[in-house]
């Protein structure tokens, strides 16, 4: 959708790799799909949860939140616990690929800037628009809204004289809202397409959130399911940038419970 800023790597683990990649190993008779990230599963009697990397610095279960538990008995991380040189060593030891070899950044299958990509290779309609302030005053015009995302500050193009950030982009007319870092903070955040990975929220436990990927966890005060398939998420401490498009991952404690698309 216009204006929201998705994440690529979780529509592709939802579609891709544990979508038609799993199902066809499970059609075929496989008994595992092995893949790459970092995150642990853990079986605990006749249950399994997803967890956090053995090294937390490498964690990915912010990507894997769209998992279900009844694909976790057939899902291998063989990574998990293996130095990222160590695993280079074994790769290159096995001919499987060089050990110099790069890694996949930003959106693996896009090698130029992405939004080149949507351009020319998607071919989007451009949505151009005006940059605002925040007291409603036009102080330029941008080049389309899918250059750009919620608090972004630098590559603006423009000139106020003082630092700003987007506050609000408008899918509708196009138009930048511009304003101070402090108009970025929110306690409160409304999540949809909603995937709980054991089924359930567990009662009186202690939550956290994570707004993007590399972010801090903030700890939740509330977590209100809306519906089947939407969560309120209040915050004890208020999130810079929850920007619309991105997920919402919640954790308790090591565990990851599921999350959403921040609304």
């Amino acid at each position: 959708s216009y204006g929201r800023t998705p994440n690529p790597c979780i529509m592709c683990n939802k579609n891709i790799k544990f979508g038609y990649l799993y199902g066809l190993a499970m059609e075929n008779g496989f008994d595992y799909l092995a893949t790459g990230h970092y995150a642990t599963i853990n079986q605990v009697s006749d249950r399994y949860y997803l967890e956090k990397a053995s090294d937390e610095t490498r964690d990915q279960t912010y990507f894997l939140y769209v998992l279900m538990e009844s694909q976790l008995d057939k899902i291998l991380f063989p990574l998990n616990g293996i130095p990222k040189e160590k695993a280079r060593e074994i790769c290159n030891t096995e001919g499987l690929m060089p050990r110099n070899s790069g890694e996949s950044r930003e959106i693996c299958f896009v090698p130029d800037d992405y939004r080149n990509y949507l351009e020319s290779d998607l071919n989007i309609k451009v949505k151009n628009g005006n940059f605002i302030t925040k007291t409603g005053k036009i102080i330029g015009t941008h080049e389309g809204i899918h250059r750009y995302t919620l608090g972004q500050r630098k590559g603006l193009g423009i000139t106020v004289g003082k630092p700003v950030f987007i506050t609000h982009i408008d899918e509708n007319t196009g138009d930048i809202i511009l304003g101070d870092e402090e108009d970025l903070f929110t306690k409160e955040i409304i999540v949809k397409n909603v995937n709980l990975i054991n089924g359930t929220l567990p009662n009186n436990e202690r939550f956290y959130v994570k707004i993007r990927y590399g972010s801090m966890n903030y700890e939740a005060a509330e977590l209100k399911l809306m519906g089947t398939d939407s969560i309120m998420i209040k915050l004890q401490e208020p999130a810079r940038a929850v920007t619309p498009g991105q997920s919402a991952v919640i954790y308790c404690g090591s565990r990851v419970i599921g999350g959403g698309t921040i609304k």
